[in-house]
């Protein structure tokens, strides 16, 4: 468990806030974060140098400042240990800011940008306005219900209301998700009336060279060679599809990739393994046609011959 306050909250539709700050003589943006010392402990942002806000040195809430290591990386191209103790200034200011410590990188906007220069400061004027409160893993409805209860007692004229960082920053990605859905339910009925088209394809062809399966079963070919003879077709489209459809699939992807800043690469066998399963489905459809034409009678389709 544990309480933090801060200016603004993280997340989608959160907002942002920051300004101009002059690093080498040249003016550059920077997003800001007003928190109490406690925000980075109970949001779990590490330090990589120095230490963290206290509150028993008057300094810290007038000019100490934490930064991220985007920052001190893009503006000085330093480690975190050496930016320790710098000093910078922002726009029209005379009094600068003294650097006290650098986190780690977060992620606090969607993955499609980098992480940009970040700040937090706790100065002596801080007004909270948005409560941060970790608790333990699982059911949160004991702790949510300790807080209404403590809520309702602070503050009984405004409702309580809250919401989960970690649904927050999910909201990023919402249209992704829906994109995820519409492509899933569209490849599956695809797949489904492709399977359909196989049956229809592969009972006809069974119809069209019944004479000729009759024939050869007659002159002592196997099971297994009738099957082979009939699928034979129906797997050459599928690998003719394979290979048209592989570049166009990689183009879709990588163009699709490239709206993200952080990003995996794409690995030959996630496309070998779409043909594999591809092949599977076409050969699982019309298998059982083929193995129903392979099994039957001969005479059946000779007696009229």
């Amino acid at each position: 468990m544990g309480v933090s306050t801060s200016y603004i909250g993280l997340g989608n539709g959160e907002g942002q806030m920051g300004r101009r700050y002059v690093f080498n003589e040249k003016e550059e943006s920077v997003i800001e974060y007003p928190v109490d010392p406690d925000f980075l402990n109970v949001m779990d942002i590490k330090l990589v140098a120095g230490r963290n806000f206290n509150r028993e040195i008057a300094s810290d809430s007038v000019n100490s400042v934490i930064v991220n290591e985007a920052l001190v990386q893009k503006f000085w191209g330093i480690g975190p240990e050496a930016a320790i103790g710098k000093e910078f200034k922002g726009k029209g200011e005379n009094a600068g800011k003294t650097i006290i410590g650098v986190s780690k990188n977060i992620n606090f906007e969607d993955l499609t940008r980098t992480v940009r220069p970040q700040m937090f400061l706790n100065t002596a004027n801080f007004k909270p306005s948005v409560i941060f409160v970790r608790i333990s893993p699982g059911d949160p409805s004991p702790a949510l219900a300790v807080l209404n209860k403590a809520w309702r007692t602070l503050s009984p004229d405004f409702p309580f209301q809250y919401n989960f960082v970690d649904q927050k920053f999910d909201d990023f990605y919402k249209s992704e998700k829906r994109w995820a859905s519409i492509i899933i339910w569209a490849g599956g009925i695809s797949i489904f009336l492709a399977c359909m088209g196989l049956i229809g394809l592969i009972s006809l062809a069974v119809v069209n060279r019944s004479i000729e399966i009759g024939v050869r079963k007659v002159n002592g070919a196997r099971v297994s060679e009738v099957i082979t003879m009939l699928n034979s077709d129906f797997v050459k489209w599928v690998a003719i599809g394979f290979v048209i459809a592989t570049p166009i699939a990689y183009y879709a992807m990588n163009k699709w990739l490239e709206n993200f800043a952080y990003k995996t690469e794409l690995s030959w066998w996630i496309f070998a393994l779409a043909g594999v399963l591809a092949l599977g489905i076409a050969l699982l459809t019309v298998s059982w046609q083929s193995w129903k034409a392979a099994t039957r009678n001969p005479v059946e389709a000779l007696r009229y011959e």
